[in-house]
This record gives C-alpha cells, structure tokens and sequence, in this order.
C-alpha cells in the first residue's frame, strides 16, 4: 500500500466515523430530552401513585448420609439455625425457617422486599442526565478527531494528535459516571439503594491505549518534522 492509498483509507475512515457520530449525538439528544421529561413527569405525579414491591427466597442445602435421622428442631436446640444475613447484588437475605428431610439440611432465607418508588426512579435520570451530558462531550471531541482524519493529509498532525488526547481525557469522566449509574440502575430492584461506583478495567485499559497513542502519534509528528528539516 503507496502513500496515497494509506491516506485514502484513513480520509475515508474520518468520513465514516464522523457520520456515525453525528447519528450517535442525535440518539443521545433525544435520550436526554426524555430523560428530562421523565423526571419532569415523576415530580409532577404523586410519589404515592405507584410503588412496585419484588421479593424472593433462597435456599441453602447441606447433604450428608449422618444427618438422615436429626430432625430440625434437633439442629435449632444445638445452635444449627441458618443465622445471619446475606447479601447478594445489594439485596438483603434474612433466615426464616431450617428443614431436614432425609439426608439433606435446607437453611432458607428471605429476601428484604425491594420497593421501586418514583424517587428511585428519579435518582436513576438525574443520573443518567448526568452521564448523557459527559457523552455528548466525548461524542463532540470523536466528532473533530474524525473530522480532522477525514480531511488530514498526514497522520501525525497536531490537530489529530490533540484529538486522540482530548478524547483519552473525555473518557476518564465518562467511566467514572457510567460506573455511577450502573450501580444505580441495578439497585433500583435491589431492597436498598446503593450508591456505590462500578469499576470496568475495560474502560482504563482503553483510556491508558489511547494516551499511548497519542504520544506513539507525537513521537511520529517529531521524525516527519527532522526529515522535513534535513530534506
């Protein structure tokens, strides 16, 4: 592959990702005008209008051939009972009942209903909004970066090395709130809120590649730059 085509190709790839941008900004425009009105909508409506309640069970068995003849009430006077909570994906599982039935010992727990209310619902927008707004920024930066690739006539011009870097930046805030709000969403149907933040080495390992490209992309600007000089 000449000069001419390797340039070709990455002109045309400037192209395709700028359009595929521009459609990716339009989606996240309308997902924040819905996001907006559905909170609008939740702050309107009493927030005792609808309450969804979920709950569960889980059992634990414990099989062995010594336990056939020990009845449950034989396993709750010697302190065998199923103590304690559980907590598993945020949700909260109390003891409720201990049962032997022929070799097999079952600790049964209950899980604390989960209450879906409106104002769950409202956190989870707000942070959504939140995380829409961080990817339109991240989607604006791809947008230039694409746009300078589809016009460049060499990669290593600073206005594509400076949109690898300002797109690697963008992607820090972008993690940091996608982590935020997908604990948010799973802990709307959990029986407590959970706040917390939800770490993806993905994401770093990415933002770490791209910085690293930028500088591999900086490094190449500086050679041109002595081979022009020297010729």
């Amino acid at each position: 592959m000449n000069k001419e085509n390797a340039i070709s190709k990455i002109n045309q790839i400037g192209k395709t990702g700028r359009v595929l941008s521009i459609i990716c900004i339009v989606c996240t425009w309308i997902g924040l005008v819905c996001a907006i009105l559905g909170i609008i909508a939740l702050l309107i409506i009493p927030k005792d209008l609808f309450a969804i309640k979920l709950d569960g069970t889980a059992v634990i068995e414990v099989r062995n051939e010594d336990i056939s003849q020990i009845s449950a009430k034989d396993f709750e006077e010697n302190g065998f009972t199923s103590e304690g909570s559980w907590t598993i994906n945020g949700d909260n599982y109390v003891p409720s009942d201990t049962t032997v039935s022929g070799d097999t010992i079952s600790f049964s727990y209950v899980k604390e209903p989960a209450r879906v209310t409106s104002s769950r619902i409202i956190f989870v927008l707000i942070t959504a909004i939140v995380y829409i707004a961080v990817c339109l920024v991240l989607l604006t930066f791809v947008k230039k970066l694409c746009k300078a690739l589809e016009t460049t006539a060499s990669p290593f011009e600073e206005s594509i090395i400076f949109g690898i870097k300002r797109c690697a930046w963008a992607l820090i805030p972008w993690a940091i709130v996608g982590g935020f709000l997908r604990s948010a969403v799973t802990s709307v149907f959990s029986s407590r809120m959970n706040s917390g933040f939800d770490f993806n080495l993905a994401t770093v390992l990415v933002i770490v590649l791209l910085f690293g490209l930028a500088h591999i992309f900086q490094y190449g600007a500086m050679l041109q730059t002595e081979s022009d000089e020297t010729l």
